[in-house]
């Protein structure tokens, strides 16, 4: 019961309403347009129906900083909305029931850039910013070192809602 179809995100190649539940995870910092993605969702999600985002959320003091890494990372990414942003973005959707929920994605450096796509020098920008890191956490992302190993951890929320 289920069928693979490639399509973009705005907009979704579907007809309104036509989900119980749309879920997206690790895809809101991709977008250029985080308000029309949302809107999308809304759309094709049925009256009653819920929808559920997983993305990465740093505090608003960290933010900027999170977004600079995240960038030299991986060059699709835009912009992470900090926590207080997906407040005010899901606050004034329209959906109902919002509830949120946090975790933590632990990571370690060097298997982290293996897994990344950073132009070629941007590595050892990476690198000093988390070695930076350990002392002042402008990451907010509890930077340590543990043993040989830069250690962090990725703020992840988790928000749900229900269509009205």
């Amino acid at each position: 019961n289920l069928r693979w179809q490639v399509g973009t995100a705005l907009p979704l190649p579907y007809a309104d309403n036509s989900f119980s539940i749309v879920v997206t995870r690790y895809s809101f910092h991709h977008f250029l347009d985080p308000q029309a993605a949302l809107d999308e969702m809304i759309r094709v999600c049925q009256p009653g129906g819920r929808i559920v985002i997983a993305d990465a959320a740093p505090s608003a003091t960290n933010v900027d900083a999170y977004n600079r890494l995240e960038k030299l990372r991986d060059p699709s990414h835009t912009r992470a909305l900090a926590l207080e942003e997906w407040q005010q973005l899901l606050g004034q959707s329209g959906l109902k029931e919002l509830k949120r929920g946090h975790y933590t994605v632990e990571m370690e450096l060097e298997k982290q850039l293996q897994a990344s796509f950073p132009n070629p020098g941007d590595d050892e920008k990476i690198r000093a910013l988390f070695y930076d890191d350990v002392a002042n956490n402008q990451l907010g992302m509890n930077t340590r070192r543990v043993g040989n190993e830069i250690q962090f951890s990725y703020p992840i929320a988790i928000f749900a809602g229900r269509k009205g």
